[in-house]
């Protein structure tokens, strides 16, 4: 199983997607009409095939537009975060993990300013690969790494300068052996909880708290085990994705496995955190919501929640799914999208004008890349004009709304 899931952090982190540097002009053309001032846009959309940067100004409609200069060069990029100012991408070769600062222009274009290498930085701890994204907290103050150094798994925290993108360390938080790797972060929206969970499904997989300090470092905090039972004695539920809604509740995905395999269709979890940070819920087998992810092929869902907290993207073998969220309460169906058997949506984020950008493959062989961008609101469901768009070796998503 340990293979399994090292090849799902791949195929996840975009390692294994071909790289080129074509784009498909697809529903771009120029809009710009001298002397008439344009709309502020939704969002910039950023597209990584892991050594250029893709950056794209979205339209109220979703309709996308090549920003100036792009594609951007990257250093190999396989994570990329945003704080509103700077996007920073993470890479690792030979050196070790390192993450570029780039600005973000008035016009969402890129410019290199800082370069951090995590190796050697931490008493007793190399910084080993990166073994699962960048990820921002509510502030965008703090960004934080999950690191791997051959025997442990750490989120270190760096603190981001403003004015200068420089990044400096406040700390590291030791989770986990080799045996369970440590996996996304969720933070609550008061920014003081945040949320992951260990398992790569060879063993009973278990759900990690984090108190925030003042300086963004993380402290871990203990959890009961209130992931539910499966309705079979030989098997567990192993979780695979977390996401965080606007107020105090997170939908975790589950799989059922034994130690040897995933059986079943993966289900998901609703969970409520207290004043503490202590997790319950009221989730059982029963009353589980069962996705409709057929086989397995070695793709891992991946999970997004809407910043209204009212709907939850998932997207995996079986399609993109756009689910309900109701809190505490089950999640309930709504649409499916991107259904054929041959379309794999790998990554997928919302901006805060209703929009869901969605990457992902037209085929098995993982070099037709796509982005697809959609209008969706809890009654109505459309595709943008424009949509999808070509990028060939399409790896790594991030938005920035506006």
């Amino acid at each position: 199983m340990n293979r399994t899931s090292h090849l799902i952090v791949c195929l996840i982190a975009g390692f294994c997607f071909a790289s080129t540097s074509a784009l498909a002009q697809e529903g771009q053309d120029d809009e710009l009409t001298s002397g008439i001032t344009q709309p502020s846009p939704a969002a910039y959309v950023y597209v990584s095939d892991s050594h250029k940067v893709y950056s794209f100004s979205a339209a109220t409609s979703g309709k996308l537009k090549p920003i100036t200069g792009s594609p951007f060069e990257a250093n190999g990029v396989q994570f990329m975060a945003v704080n509103g100012k700077y996007l920073f991408g993470g890479s690792t070769d030979a050196s070790g993990p390192t993450v570029e600062t780039f600005t973000i222009g008035t016009n969402g274009a890129l410019k290199l300013v800082k370069t951090y290498l995590a190796a050697n930085s931490a008493p007793g701890y190399p910084g080993g690969p990166f073994e699962g994204p960048l990820e921002v907290d509510h502030s965008g103050l703090v960004l934080y790494l999950n690191l791997f150094d051959g025997s442990n798994f750490v989120y270190r925290s760096l603190g981001v300068n403003h004015s200068t993108g420089k990044l400096t360390e406040v700390g590291d938080e030791l989770v986990s052996s080799i045996e369970e790797q440590t996996n996304w972060l969720a933070f609550l929206s008061n920014n003081k909880f945040a949320y992951s969970y260990l398992g790569d499904c060879n063993q009973p997989g278990e759900l990690l708290g984090f108190e925030r300090k003042s300086d963004g470092a993380l402290t871990s905090i203990s959890l009961p085990n209130t992931i539910p039972a499966t309705p079979n004695n030989s098997t567990y539920y192993c979780p695979l994705f977390i996401a965080a809604d606007p107020t105090n509740h997170l939908a975790v995905l589950l799989w059922e496995a034994n130690a040897e395999e995933l059986v079943g269709n993966p289900v998901l979890a609703t969970f409520t955190a207290g004043a503490d940070g202590e997790l319950t819920t009221t989730s059982t087998y029963e009353n589980m919501l069962q996705l409709n992810t057929p086989g397995w092929d070695g793709i891992i869902p991946w999970m997004r929640m809407s910043p209204s907290g009212k709907l939850l993207a998932v997207g995996g073998t079986g399609g993109l799914q756009i689910l309900k969220f109701n809190g505490a309460d089950p999640i309930t169906p709504y649409r499916t999208l991107l259904k054929s058997a041959s379309t794999f949506p790998t990554q997928m984020y919302w901006d805060n004008s209703n929009h869901l950008y969605v990457i992902g493959n037209d085929d098995s062989t993982f070099t037709t890349g796509k982005l697809w961008v959609y209008t969706i609101t809890p009654t109505s469901v459309s595709e943008a004009p424009g949509s999808p768009y070509s990028i060939p070796g399409a790896a790594t998503l991030i938005v920035q709304p506006k």
